[in-house]
Formats: C-alpha cells, structure tokens, sequence
C-alpha cells in the first residue's frame, strides 16, 4: 500500500514539474494572437484592424496550436515513461504506460499528417505552372503561409493603403538651373503622377557640376530703342549688368530685333517674349491675348503671390488646373505660359459646342471667361449658375450667365477681367 502511495506521489511530481518545464513555450499568447487594437498605452500601442489582421490572427493560432500540440505530446510521453519505469512488474500499469505513449504518438502523426496533405494541396493549387517559359510545371517559391501586414495595415501591390492616398509612382521635372558658385544646380518636381498622389521617391532635386565663372548667365538690359517701334523696325539694347565675375557677350537676338507685327509686348513681359511666340504657334492675336492675359493676371511678374484662390506663378493657374506645383509654375514661367495655352485650347473647344447646345454665338470674348471662370454650364450646388449656363435674364437672344448685365452678381468681375485682358490685347496689337 505504501508502494503504491510512493508510486503515485514519484508519478505526479514529475507530472507536475514536466508541464511546469513545458510551460513557457506556450505563454507567448500574452502579446496577442491578432496584432492590432491595443489600448494605446506605451507597452500596447493602438493599430487599426483591418481585413489583414483576421489571416494574421489566423495563422499566429495556428502556430499556436503546433507548439501547443508538440507541448501536449512530449508531456503525454514523459507521463507515460514515467509510468513504465515506475510500474515495477506491475503488467496492468505498463500497458497503460505503452497506450499513453501510442496515442501520443498517433496524435502526433495525425496532426501533422492532416497539415502535410493541406499544406501539399494549397501549395499545388497556389504555384505558378510553366513558370518562366520552360514548358516545365514548376512550384512557386513563395508559401501561401507566408505574409505579413505592413505598417499596421494591409497595403497593395502598388503601395496604397486601400482607401487612402494614392502613392506618387512618377514625376517630371523642370529643367536643371545654371550652375552655381557653390558647384551645384538644381530642378524642381513639375507634377507628378497619378493625379492626386503624395509621398513615393522622386529622383535627386540637386547635382554637383563644374562652374564656369566667365559664362554669363543673365544680363540686365536698357531699354529698347527707337521706341514706338514701327513694323519691320529694328530695335536695339544694350546690356546694362552681368553676374560679377562673367566675360561672355549676351546673345545676339538678346540685343536687336524686329519689331513684331503690328504691336509691341509690355516690357514686363519682354523676358517671357519667346515663350509667348512658341505658344501661340506663331499667331500674333494668340500671341497678344496670352500677354494681355498675363498682364491682367500678374503684370508679368512670375513670383507674385498665390492669389485667394490658390492660383499661381505669371499666368495665375491652380495646381491641380496645370498638373503642375505652386513651385514649379513660379520657377518655369516658360512651360506656365505653354500650360495657359493648353488650358485656353481645350476651354475653347468645350464651349463651341455651347452654339449648337443653347443657340450662342462664341467669340473670343466667352473664350477669356472661360479661361477665367472655367467652362462650365450647370448649376452650382449654392443654386448659382456656372458661366455659360443660359441667363434667365437675358434670353433673347440666348446669352450665357456670365454675359448678361442685369444681376451679374459674381460674374462682374469675369465682365472687368474680359474687358481688362482685350484692352492689353489691344494694345499688344497696336490698335
């Protein structure tokens, strides 16, 4: 009777100190099985859940549940060893050690058994047959086990957190400044792509380069002479300053000209008058309206300030009109210039259908508000009416909003800026 108390008594205390032993392996479950929530504390900081974290939860359980089972089983082994060894001739208790031991064992095989054939079968169905060509089936080298949330939450093969921002994939860029004393030039990013993105990696905005201090790289110039200019008059200056230190001449077609026909462009704008040839294809009406546009728009002078609107650089476009930055439409007034054009074109061209839509008759005048008020010819969700909505005040002959002058009420202004940029017009043409 003794015996079998110290048996017993032997039996649980190896029992007890074996699953004690054991224990740990099993106690990582404190730190969560879904990682996310949290209660924003430092040792558990807050992560949102999304659908992710359902899959990571769900392989972490069953990592779990392997070490849980491999647990299980060793303590069932021990138990079972013990009781052999300590059963001393006693035939009942060795075979009841030898069937704990079975029945670890086939537990075992069984478990991992049942994970082998659905690991094999998700395997085959998840690899990528004829991979590479070779006409070989081949297993992808990638798990179907193996992923991971990113950043907290599950992204997109493109980067995107779904239903967030778009992340930037690629950029353009103004042309590379003239080199600076300090060795260095840089560029500024134009826009960027898709529409509406933020962040992503742009390309270096700076290099080193070597340079020159006897190459000019602006001049200051007097005033061209004779002024008025009549057509087919030569005009001439004389360049007046240069960046200390610098030798060269300035550019030939920098000092004489022939006066253009039949008008001349505002000095201010005389910097930009090369830009302003390219972008009307030639056209010196074109040509005049985008430097009356200009002038009524910021006197010429690329650096004014984002207007109230968020409108910027020498032609006061928006950024997100232009698929251009604020910065890069002050730094290139050139490609803001050929950007207006653009901009104008395509206004133009949507409201030429108006003529047959609503009976007007466009001109260049609906063409200027348009580039000022857009080209719009709904209603606004205040219950105001776009610009070339049908005026309900004026409509004989049919005329668009911004037209009529009874009530104009915030179309007054568009009415001054048209008048204001066909006067420059005007004057650019010597009328």
């Amino acid at each position: 009777m003794i015996n079998n108390i110290n048996k017993k008594t032997i039996f649980s205390t190896l029992i007890f100190s074996t699953f004690v032993f054991c224990f740990p392996a099993i106690t990582f479950a404190y730190e969560g099985l879904v990682p996310c929530g949290g209660s924003g504390a430092t040792d558990t900081p807050t992560t949102p859940c999304n659908l992710c974290h359902l899959f990571e939860g769900i392989q972490n359980l069953i990592n779990w549940g392997e070490i849980v089972l491999v647990t299980i089983a060793v303590v069932a082994i021990v138990a079972g060893a013990i009781m052999y060894i300590i059963s001393a001739g006693d035939s009942g208790m060795m075979e009841s050690a030898k069937g704990v031991i079975k029945q670890a064992l086939w537990g075992v095989v069984i478990v991992l058994g049942a994970w082998v054939i659905v690991n094999t079968a998700l395997w085959l169905l998840t690899s990528k047959i004829y991979k590479g060509g070779s006409g070989d089936a081949k297993l992808g080298i990638s798990n179907w086990y193996d992923f991971q949330c990113e950043g907290g939450g599950g992204t997109g093969d493109d980067g995107t957190v779904p239903g967030g921002p778009t992340t930037c994939t690629s950029f353009t860029y103004s042309g590379w400044s003239a080199c600076q004393p300090n060795g260095t030039r840089t560029r500024v990013i134009a826009s960027q792509r898709p529409s509406g993105c933020s962040g992503g990696t742009p390309g270096s905005l700076q290099e080193s380069c070597t340079y020159d201090p006897s190459a000019c790289t602006s001049f200051t110039y007097a005033e061209w002479n004779p002024t008025p200019c009549t057509v087919g008059q030569t005009q001439t200056r004389t360049a007046t300053g240069a960046p200390a230190g610098c030798t060269s001449e300035p550019d030939p077609d920098d000092i004489s000209r022939t006066c253009p026909l039949p008008g001349v462009i505002p000095k201010e704008c005389l910097p930009h008058e090369e830009a302003f040839d390219t972008a009307s294809g030639g056209d010196i009406n074109k040509k005049c309206l985008l430097v009356g546009i200009a002038m009524t728009e910021s006197g010429c002078n690329k650096d004014i300030s984002t207007s109230s609107h968020g409108a910027c650089g020498i032609m006061q476009m928006k950024p997100s009109t232009a698929n251009m930055t604020c910065e890069a439409l002050r730094a290139n007034p050139d490609a803001s210039i050929q950007k207006a054009a653009e901009v104008y074109n395509n206004y133009k061209s949507i409201i030429q259908n108006y003529n047959s839509k609503y009976g007007y008759s466009i001109g260049t005048d609906d063409e200027i508000a348009a580039y000022n008020a857009g080209p719009g010819d709904g209603i606004n969700p205040d219950k105001t009416k776009q610009p070339f909505a049908l005026s309900s005040d004026c409509p004989n002959p049919p005329t668009p909003a911004w037209q009529c002058p009874i009530n104009p009420v915030g179309f007054a202004q568009t009415q001054d800026y048209v008048r204001d940029v066909q006067a420059r017009q005007n004057s650019c043409l010597g009328n």
